[in-house]
């Protein structure tokens, strides 16, 4: 059982990944490790698990874990339905990133998907889970919050998730570093960027920089930022809002927070944009997109905004083993203007280099 539970977690996507399933529904589907199984699955990407899920909720002996294996279909089919989503809205992205991921014929079936069909299956298995599994506690969560979740929770986070953009945004009410009480909805009035992030991820804090530019160029408009943040000491957060790193207000959620488990959070960044009456407007974007959708909320030409040079959102940047020369380097730099830390290891640079910079 645990070699071919080892296959079937950690082998590429693809037939092989697949018969190592189909080994486990036919030889072990009673086996210990079946229900954290099923958790592990939702993150992977092949069409045997759809087809595991559905055997261990239909024929598992115990109603917990049947509960789980429906829960974590419906958990699976959302990370399908937003890679569907994806390619529509870029395929030529969506092309690029799926080839470094997955096999040929992986692929082929992902481009089948189909988001309303999905989403009406994410539908039915939401209610399904609510109606006959929803009072069975949702274990996985336990430790991080403190508090009881049911797999009812988990479903109606699932489905808020999956509808959420055009509709009005639950309140979010939390505590700032500094003690002082935040709240969502205290922000009626004005277009919201709301940002799920967490000092130990890179991709969140590579948005900072862009974030404080907006907070900057629209200081008199009716706008502003707020970030929820997931990392699992408070003194972390305190330490990027006191350097300037963080200049909106911050709530502190935690590993597993209470925040985020409402908003389904699965991934960070996530990104909502909110309008000025509380509705969720779009999910998902940054760079230019985002700059552009932000100016349009505000009543502005996206393309009269202000456009300031990507480099002055760099707050870290590495040149590891670049073969930097002294002349190069001053060119390089550049622009940089909120530049902190700087990589330049392994760069062939002399001492009077380095003492100009």
């Amino acid at each position: 059982m645990e070699a071919v539970q080892w296959l079937a977690q950690c082998a590429n996507p693809g037939p092989v990944f697949d018969e190592g399933l189909s080994l486990i529904e036919r030889h072990h589907l009673e086996d210990e490790g079946i229900e954290k199984m099923c958790r592990t699955l939702v993150f992977r990407r092949t069409p045997g698990i759809e087809r595991f899920l559905l055997a261990v909720a239909e024929k598992h002996s115990n109603r917990n874990v049947q509960g789980v294996a429906y829960s974590s279909l419906a958990r699976y089919l959302k990370q399908f339905h937003e890679l569907a989503e994806d390619r529509q809205e870029n395929e030529e992205a969506w092309e690029k990133m799926v080839a470094a991921v997955y096999s040929d014929n992986t692929i082929d079936w992902l481009r089948g998907a189909d988001p309303a069909i999905l989403s009406a299956r994410i539908n039915a298995l939401c209610e399904k889970v609510i109606s006959e599994y929803g009072k069975i506690s949702d274990e996985e969560y336990g430790d991080g919050t403190g508090k009881h979740r049911t797999l009812a929770d988990a479903a109606n986070a699932l489905s808020f998730s999956l509808h959420a953009v055009g509709s009005i945004a639950p309140d979010i009410v939390g505590v700032g570093v500094n003690g002082s009480r935040i709240s969502l909805t205290d922000l009626r009035g004005k277009v919201v960027v709301l940002m799920f992030s967490a000092n130990w991820c890179g991709p969140c804090k590579a948005m900072y920089g862009q974030l404080r530019e907006l907070m900057t160029l629209y200081a008199d408009a009716p706008f502003t930022v707020m970030t929820i943040m997931a990392d699992k000491e408070i003194a972390t957060v305190r330490k990027a809002v006191d350097s300037g790193e963080i200049a909106w207000p911050v709530i502190w959620d935690g590993d597993k927070g209470p925040v985020a488990l409402t908003w389904n959070v699965t991934a960070y960044p996530t990104v909502y944009l909110i309008d000025r009456d509380g509705r969720i407007r779009h999910k998902g974007l940054h760079d230019d997109p985002l700059d552009e959708e932000v100016a349009r909320m505000l009543g502005l030409d996206p393309k009269s905004r202000v456009k300031i040079d990507k480099r002055t959102r760099v707050w870290k940047l590495s040149l590891w083993d670049r073969n930097i020369s002294g002349e190069e380097l001053p060119e390089l730099l550049e622009g940089y203007t909120e530049l902190r830390e700087l990589d330049l290891c392994y760069n062939p640079l002399s001492d009077e280099a380095l003492i100009h910079l």
